[in-house]
């Protein structure tokens, strides 16, 4: 719940031409599992209240695919800009 893509996230998430796609299980007590449930804030990691303004998706998606899976999986999104993270 820290590292680049929370700090993305906290700096993304209050536009709502953003999205978040949450793939595969969501651990409870965590930032994934909060937002799966589209509250209208969310707090930052420095501990600011902000709104929660983007889209918020899950996928069913396993992480046992090969590269060629994921590349599939991505270029059927076909979207302009796609962050990956772990």
């Amino acid at each position: 719940q820290s590292g680049v893509s929370r700090q993305l996230f906290d700096r993304w998430a209050t536009d709502p031409k953003n999205g978040v796609l949450i793939a595969g299980y969501a651990v409870e007590h965590t930032l994934a599992k909060e937002i799966m449930s589209q509250p209208k804030e969310v707090v930052t990691m420095e501990g600011r209240r902000q709104p929660l303004n983007c889209l918020v998706d899950y996928v069913s998606f396993s992480a046992h695919v090969d590269f060629v899976q994921n590349r599939d999986f991505i270029t059927s999104v076909n979207h302009r800009g796609i962050l990956v993270t772990q």
